[in-house]
């Protein structure tokens, strides 16, 4: 399983970020800079997904082990701490849009 795991990393980093890079081309230190926002532009999406996704794991855990208490525990620990991740991916891109929004 982990053999599978590190080929979808390797073909997930071949697939979306060597091409940003090569046709990208950065003439001068500024346009580098952008490219770099645009991949962190481009991971936040993905980001906010697992989180999100381990949210429901969370919910999934504790629902279908209804029976285990122990199972119980570990889905609601797994949902508190999606809903901790949500909570402050959100609150500090909400800070950096006020932030841009103030100064740009």
């Amino acid at each position: 399983m982990k053999f599978y795991f590190n080929r979808f990393l390797k073909a997930f980093g071949v697939l979306f970020f060597v091409p940003h890079f090569l046709f990208a081309a950065p003439r001068n230190f500024a346009d580098f800079i952008n490219i770099f926002l645009d991949l962190i532009n481009l991971l936040i999406p993905i980001i906010f997904a697992l989180a999100l996704v381990a949210f429901f794991w969370g919910i999934s855990v504790f629902l279908f082990n209804a029976d285990s208490s122990d199972k119980r525990v570990e889905g609601k620990e797994i949902m508190i701490w999606g809903v901790i991740a949500l909570f402050v991916m959100v609150s500090v891109w909400g800070l950096v849009k006020i932030i841009q929004n103030t100064f740009f």
